[in-house]
């Protein structure tokens, strides 16, 4: 195995900065909830998909249909996560939406 030249401090910084800022941007979109929630995954699953196929082919190889059923059923439930929290912030102020969405 190589070793990674990426400092994860790097992506660590990176992912905080990308997960505070996330309520804001969508406080300030004029979009629905529910589209705000399509785009934020449909460009995750595009930009993770060939990391995915690279790293794990032979154990993609291995998931049943019943893991297939729940992982559909997870990704159900995250996107009705994402479609509510992104509704709550046209009720509420960022800070307490999302100490809300955090319990």
């Amino acid at each position: 195995m190589s070793e990674s030249k990426i400092n994860p401090y790097l992506l660590l910084a990176i992912g905080v900065i990308s997960v505070s800022t996330s309520a804001i941007i969508v406080k300030f979109s004029a979009a629905p909830a529910g589209v705000l929630a399509f785009y934020r995954l449909f460009f995750t699953v595009l930009l993770m998909t060939p990391f995915f196929l690279l790293h794990y082919v032979k154990e993609l190889k291995l998931i049943t249909v019943k893991d297939w059923g729940l992982c559909l059923l997870a990704g159900g439930f995250l996107a009705f996560h994402f479609i509510l929290w992104f509704e709550s912030l046209n009720y509420t102020s960022v800070a307490s939406s999302t100490v809300l969405v955090t319990l």
